[in-house]
């Protein structure tokens, strides 16, 4: 079949007559211009990517099926590199080898001009120079080219072959010195016996890309999924700016790589929350200004922006990671340096709260320890600028110092805990605390009456500061700066322990009892506010009443001791629960009648003293008789008591009661 195409070439036949010719596009020797169509099974010369296995000729690279391993590789724009030139014997593939062609005419050199060009728009040249190859002279039938450097940008570019030949009498092409053909005379991949300009391209196509992406690193922290718009240029080997590339969202997506560090480490777990979207970008002349990407939950990141669309003619034949190594590590990705960003909450949402008395009972002391306290419980979550929650916000992850502060409907003397802390145990951007505690100041000689707080009346404040290395700090908020506490109330009580004057005939333990009391007294007396609210009930003062609701949650008296007198014993203390008491007894050798004064340790917001603000203790007062008899009037009235007689026996006056 070669030897009857060879004779229509002498003969001036042209093989288009029988629907095909020798060779096909890229390399190929005769076909049609469109390399989808013109494959067939000879071919004079191609060219490849030097690591190639070239002991005989590669196969033809087909670039619709993927066959063929004379692979072209993508290329940088500015790189030199060099290929493998390849002159193929005239019946390949039926014998496999390489071989010099024959020389025509008389000039020294004959030069097959190599050039790079668009293969879609074949005048445009992206090579520098052209470089020139011999394939007459024995032992330049395989041999690497000098170097190459291509100066544009091309997503299919082919190795151009520019010679001057015609095929001999025996249909062996002959090459010429490229001054032996007219101007005019010019041929797409068709030798013929009558001598002309042929061009021919290699098989393979592949793409020369911008080297790589150049990101402007951003320093400050920036706020979860608002836009954040970044300064990135192509650029070539010496890092200039690539003309003509141009690219837009609309022409086709460019890809962002995120990994997501561990706080204060150089570790990544991408297990964390968050996905970052590339929004827009447009490039010109290989600069973009506004490449804009958006980050859906908080903490350090490192980016890295792909293009793995300009190169993809060559994803079957090199490398997608992004390597710009010379040779067999080269990538058709076009990759950014990998580049760090921070990213912090927007805003708090406050959800929900509400204020609370001491042990979610219906009353609080006043006290100036919080250990007594109301309390706040809320619900806060970290959210981004689209209120959604930032789950890497995490007592294990991104947790930042917060401060929760809030303001009552009577700050006059309040006494408060607020929280501001990096511990907090926030769980995927979100909080539960009871840890905002507040109370009154207490005055030891000075009685209040009851005071109620709605929650309704309450401030919550929320923020935090953020801060990084070489960028400002920035504070974030609650949404409006101040939010309310949607529910619950707090009712606060002066209290103290009382114990009325005791007197008991003999026997053989003595039950002291003792009463938890709460002040209620004059107009702005509301006695709704009392634990037992209009049920309530005095003992010997009708300004104090019995919290029957107390238990020792509340505090309580303790370490009961004799102060004045001899022969009482404590046996049993108080318990710290309503109706609580003691046990006291005497000594066997006692003599009645006995007169005591004793005093309790209690919880400093169960102290009282009228006189002395500084008292540690509570005093009570217990007498003791041998008979009732003892115990009888002797018609002398007692201070504060009316018609009441004098005791036989001298007995202890009746400290005044305040």
């Amino acid at each position: 079949m070669n030897i009857i195409f060879r004779l229509l070439f002498l003969f001036g036949v042209s093989t288009s007559l029988f629907g095909f010719g020798f060779g096909g596009g890229g390399g190929v020797i005769g076909g049609a211009n469109d390399e989808a169509n013109d494959l067939v099974n000879d071919r004079e010369f191609d060219t490849w990517d030097r690591w190639i296995d070239d002991d005989a000729p590669p196969q033809e690279k087909n670039e619709n099926t993927g066959d063929g391993d004379s692979n072209l590789s993508t290329k940088i724009i500015n790189k030199s590199f060099k290929l493998s030139l390849g002159s193929i014997k005239d019946n390949w593939p039926t014998d496999d080898t390489y071989a010099t062609k024959d020389k025509g005419g008389t000039n020294t050199n004959r030069d097959v001009e190599i050039t790079i060009v668009d293969y879609d728009d074949r005048s445009k040249v992206l090579s520098k120079d052209p470089i020139y190859w011999d394939p007459t002279k024995n032992g330049n039938e395989h041999i690497d080219s000098d170097t190459i450097t291509v100066t544009k940008i091309s997503k299919r570019a082919k190795v151009k072959f520019y010679m001057c030949a015609d095929v001999n009498n025996q249909g062996k092409v002959r090459i010429y010195n490229l001054n032996d053909c007219s101007d005019t005379q010019t041929q797409e991949c068709q030798f013929t016996s009558d001598k002309y300009f042929v061009t021919c391209y290699s098989s393979d196509s592949f793409a020369i890309r911008p080297k790589e992406f150049q990101v402007k690193e951003n320093k400050e922290l920036y706020i979860s999924a608002k836009d954040i718009t970044y300064e990135v240029n192509a650029t070539d080997e010496n890092k200039d700016n690539v003309q003509n590339y141009n690219a837009t969202s609309d022409d086709y997506n460019l890809t962002i790589i995120t990994h997501k560090y561990i706080q204060n480490s150089n570790d990544f777990n991408d297990s964390l929350y968050g996905e970052t979207t590339l929004q827009s970008y447009s490039f010109s002349d290989g600069a973009s200004t506004d490449t804009t990407i958006t980050y859906s939950d908080i903490g350090k990141i490192q980016l890295q922006f792909i293009d793995e669309d300009f190169a993809k003619i060559d994803e079957n034949d090199t490398p997608y990671d992004c390597s710009n190594d010379d040779g067999q590590n080269m990538s058709y990705t076009i990759c950014s340096n990998e580049t760090n960003i921070t990213f912090i909450p927007d805003h708090f949402a406050f959800v929900s709260g509400a204020v609370h008395n001491k042990n979610d009972d219906n009353f609080t002391y006043i006290a100036n320890d919080l250990n007594m306290s109301a309390y706040i419980d809320a619900t806060i979550i970290a959210q981004n600028a689209d209120d959604a929650t930032v789950k890497n916000f995490d007592k294990d992850d991104y947790i930042n110092p917060v401060s929760i502060d809030f303001n009552t409907s009577k700050e006059d003397g309040v006494i408060k805990k607020i929280i501001q802390d990096k511990n907090l145990s926030f769980e995927k951007g979100e909080l539960f605390t009871k840890a905002l505690l507040f109370n009154y100041t207490r005055d030891t000689s000075k009685a209040i009456n009851p005071f109620f707080l709605d929650g309704k009346d309450f401030n919550i404040t929320i923020s935090s500061t953020f801060t990084k290395k070489d960028a400002d700090d920035v504070t974030i908020k609650d949404n409006n700066g101040t939010q309310q506490v949607l529910d619950g109330n707090a009712t606060f009580l002066y209290a103290k322990t009382n114990v009325p004057r005791q007197i008991f005939t003999k026997q053989d333990t003595y039950t002291v009892p003792l009463f938890y009391e709460v002040y209620c007294y004059g107009d702005d007396c509301n006695t709704s506010l009392l634990p037992d609210k209009q049920d309530s009930n005095s003992t010997n003062d009708p300004r104090w009443f019995i919290n029957t609701k107390h238990t020792a949650v509340f505090g309580k008296a303790k370490n009961v001791s004799l102060t004045h007198g001899t022969g009482v014993n404590v046996d049993t203390q108080p318990n710290g629960n309503h109706q609580d008491f003691m046990i006291l007894k005497l000594d066997n050798d006692v003599e009645f009648p006995l007169k005591a004064t004793m005093q309790n340790e209690a919880n400093e917001w169960l102290l009282y003293n009228k006189y002395d603000k500084n008292t540690t203790t509570n005093e009570f007062e217990v007498e003791f008789y041998n008979s009732t008899d003892d115990t009888k009037w002797a018609g002398v009235a007692e201070e504060n008591v009316s018609a009441t007689p004098k005791i036989k026996n001298s007995r202890t006056n009746r400290r005044t009661m305040w």
